[in-house]
């Protein structure tokens, strides 16, 4: 079976990138190819850094819109050669191109941006 190329987009502290971590290194058919944070204390940037794993930070407020930041974070995905992307608990709304549709897994237990609570 081929191994995925995954990136992980997060914005908090990583717990659900360790268990995927975990997993991958236990055999699971994938590997971390790059993790990207949109807040740059985001401790999963941290628990990247820790495991050998390329680690970017791109935030939320330092482009002008969605449509910006959306067109950086697709340009650093492609610079990994990703297969596929999993949203562990990444807080901001992402347009999915055409040749990532079908290869996306949102791992947040909420669907936003509709139910995400409060802030």
């Amino acid at each position: 079976m081929e191994r995925l190329r995954l990136a992980i987009l997060l914005s908090g502290a990583g717990t659900t990138l360790q268990n995927l971590i975990n997993r991958s290194r236990a055999g699971d058919p994938y590997e971390i190819a790059v993790v990207i944070g949109s807040k740059p204390d985001a401790y999963g940037l941290e628990r990247a850094k820790q495991s050998g794993i390329a680690a970017v930070c791109i935030p939320r407020k330092d482009s002008p819109n969605t449509d910006a930041y959306n067109e950086a974070l697709w340009g650093e995905i492609r610079k990994h050669d990703v297969t596929h992307v999993v949203l562990a608990g990444f807080l901001h709304l992402l347009r999915v191109p055409e040749d990532f549709r079908h290869k996306i897994v949102n791992i947040h237990p909420a669907l936003l941006p509709s139910f995400g609570g409060k802030g």
